[in-house]
């Protein structure tokens, strides 16, 4: 197999190194002196890559800037739907219900969801990597860990202290 590759390279090829060892291969030309002028352009040809000024970038990072934000716990959920409690917390503590559809919330926070626990809204503008701004609405539920027997004790215990010492009973 090797001669056969060696009769084919010698029969339709050109084979050529240089002074620096880097071999060329070009098919037979019947211009012979065409072929020297080829192998001569090895040396002195250089590579142009082309290039492109970029404007600096100012900020590469996503941003999040909330136009209102809501503080709010859940009272029922369903199938669908959940409903909740909140607190308005750009306007000062306004008290308000919502419903939210369980397709708002989002897979990581689905197993935190269930009467009681406690998640933050926001709507505002998102701008991503790209600059591109678009309107969102976001449900975060609270990753604290619930409150043990013992710190519940603690908390009142310490409660109790401040009233008496505030002269309650």
């Amino acid at each position: 197999m090797e001669s056969v590759k060696a009769r084919l390279t010698e029969t339709f090829t050109t084979e050529k190194s240089d002074e620096k060892g880097r071999t060329a291969h070009r098919p037979l030309s019947s211009a012979p002196q065409l072929e020297e002028e080829w192998f001569a352009t090895m040396n002195t040809a250089e590579v142009v890559w082309p290039s492109m000024t970029l404007p600096p970038l100012e900020d590469e990072h996503e941003q999040f800037v909330a136009l209102h934000q809501w503080e709010g716990y859940v009272v029922d959920l369903n199938e669908k739907t959940f409903t909740a409690k909140l607190i308005d917390v750009a306007e000062g503590g306004t008290r308000e219900d919502g419903e939210f559809d369980l397709k708002q919330v989002s897979n990581d926070d689905l197993p935190l969801l269930k009467r009681g626990a406690v998640f933050y809204w926001s709507i505002g503008y998102h701008t991503d990597t790209a600059r591109r701004r678009r309107t969102v609405s976001e449900l975060r539920f609270r990753r604290l860990p619930p409150l043990n027997h013992d710190e519940i004790a603690t908390a009142r215990k310490a409660a109790q202290t401040i009233l008496t010492e505030l002269g309650h009973r």
